[in-house]
């Protein structure tokens, strides 16, 4: 369904926008033609969220099938749909169609940035084919599937960060994830072929079913090593972490919100896949779980203490995510059903908590803006006012200062998605981190829970620094609010989305003990499979 309607759409726009430009480049239109084809751009977003909202459900309609918790074998074994591959798909897709929501309205009421957003009719589309690649890669059941999915999700988030060609920054950033993406896609095919010499085979059920066999063991194993430190090294874990600091840093803030959190939330459950198939094979050679454990612990080490000296604000979102990234992968790795319970709360927050900040951060934009002539008297005295980038306009944690007294309603959602993070009760990260707690304490991995408590307090302090700046710090001369008449009001549809985020974040609390009975229902149709 989403191909086939993606490829109507590819042929669609294809068609309307050669009618509008007659080939021209789109600096060479008339006003008349560059708003006939931002209001065609804008309209091919809002085809994608019904599209992606249609397929989310039939997705909801496959999950009520009865037989899912066994499995549901697709395309000849190909691929596998169980209740937690389809539970995260549902996610990614539910999170893909407020991106593409969001990027068919106006952002913040600032036609210079919001028209960068318009002008590429490609992105609705990498979108689409990345949602593919994202929705089909937690059902892989191949070792030819697994390769041809990550590379379909992967290439297309190395197009997407190259979508803005216009900004140095972006074609820098995609070229270091292309390059260092392709080599974590090596050691993932050097992981399949191992697998495929040994057993012949590239079926993955078929392999599972080998690992009891003394023979098979070592190299079965060592196969399974290599494809798991591909996938965290393409999720930007410890100690891998450096390209995506560097690349979430340079992208366009837009794209850095999309391609930061769901390539991760479609890895995590194969990884999942793995650890729970080879678990026979993990009681005398360990190596595999060690391999994940120690970069879980680097993970923290480096995503809580990286973040201490940032001024850059999506510097330190890039480290906050090294380290949630390290709290879901934990979850996992316990493999018990307290740990999945907290990692369905926890991604389930987590996801749209990340959401929040960097649509928060884009509506910030339009209050905190550098006034390049600060230091002269000219006579522009209003509209002296520009972003320092319209890519990445909100850059630095001083943009926020004050904050709260220039618009108190989006300073409060922002500390509230913060204390989610923290893991500050009654709020939803709280309850994440507390059962991953309890389930790496009772599986006897000692030494992690303690550095879940432990760095979850250090990185307390990067996100009260942010509190601070927003709540306590006065504006400076280096930030000025904006005045020009270009800009009057945030869109109606971020601010709505914003408050929707914020008001689910909250009524939570209310409704917690509903909440966990199905996340423990969930965590029990999974642990049973």
């Amino acid at each position: 369904m989403l191909l086939i309607s993606l490829t109507l759409l590819i042929v669609y726009v294809s068609l309307i926008s050669k009618n509008i430009a007659s080939g021209d480049r789109i600096s060479d239109f008339t006003q008349e033609a560059d708003n006939k084809l931002f209001f065609l751009y804008k309209n091919m977003n809002r085809m994608g969220v019904i599209l992606v909202l249609y397929v989310l459900y039939l997705m909801v309609s496959i999950f009520s099938l009865e037989n899912i918790n066994s499995g549901i074998s697709l395309y000849n074994n190909l691929f596998k749909m169980t209740s937690l591959s389809t539970t995260i798909s549902m996610l990614i897709t539910m999170l893909a169609s407020i991106f593409l929501m969001l990027n068919s309205v106006n952002i913040m009421g600032y036609s210079p940035v919001d028209n960068v957003h318009f002008k590429h009719k490609e992105y609705v589309m990498l979108i689409l084919f990345n949602l593919l690649g994202l929705m089909l890669f937690p059902m892989v059941n191949d070792i030819i599937s697994l390769f041809v999915m990550m590379e379909l999700q992967s290439y297309s988030l190395y197009l997407m960060t190259t979508t803005h060609r216009e900004s140095n920054n972006s074609t820098k950033s995609g070229l270091m994830y292309f390059l260092l993406g392709g080599l974590a896609s090596m050691l993932m095919l050097l992981g399949s072929s191992m697998l495929y010499f040994i057993t012949g085979m590239t079926s993955l059920d078929s392999m599972y079913t080998l690992v009891d066999y003394d023979n098979y063991i070592s190299s079965i194993y060592f196969g399974f090593v290599f494809i798991v430190l591909g996938l965290i090294w393409k999720m930007g874990l410890a100690p891998f972490h450096n390209w995506s600091i560097t690349v979430y840093n340079y992208t366009p803030t837009i794209v850095t919100s999309y391609i930061s959190l769901m390539a991760k939330f479609s890895m995590l459950p194969f990884v999942y896949t793995i650890i729970v198939n080879t678990y026979s094979m993990n009681s005398e050679n360990n190596y595999l779980n060690l391999m994940i454990a120690i970069s879980i612990l680097l993970s923290m080490i480096i995503g809580s203490m990286g973040g201490l000296n940032q001024m850059k604000m999506k510097v330190t979102l890039a480290y906050s995510g090294v380290i949630n990234a390290g709290y879901l992968l934990l979850a996992l790795l316990v493999n018990s059903q307290e740990g999945m319970v907290g990692f369905i709360v926890y991604i389930y927050q987590y996801g749209l908590t990340h959401i929040n900040l960097f649509f928060i951060l884009l509506s910030t934009s339009y209050y905190m803006m550098y006034n390049a002539n600060i230091n002269n008297n000219s006579n522009n005295k209003g509209n002296s006012s520009m972003l320092l980038s319209t890519f990445s306009p909100m850059e630095y944690m001083n943009q926020l200062n004050g904050l709260l007294t220039k618009n108190s309603y989006l300073a409060m959602a922002l500390m509230i998605s913060l204390f989610s993070l923290m893991g500050m009760p009654p709020l939803m990260g709280f309850y994440g981190k507390f059962f991953m707690t309890i389930s790496s304490t009772n599986k006897g991995y000692m030494t992690l829970s303690l550095a879940l408590m432990l760095f979850s307090v250090v990185t307390t302090v990067y996100y009260a620094y942010i509190i601070k700046t927003v709540s306590f710090t006065k504006i400076s001369n280096f930030i000025t609010v904006v005045t020009s008449s270009e800009g009057n009001k945030l869109s109606n549809s971020v601010t709505y989305v914003i408050s929707t985020i914020t008001l689910i974040t909250l009524v939570n609390i209310c409704q917690i003990d509903t909440m966990l009975q199905g996340a423990y229902i969930l965590a029990f149709s999974n642990l049973v499979m």
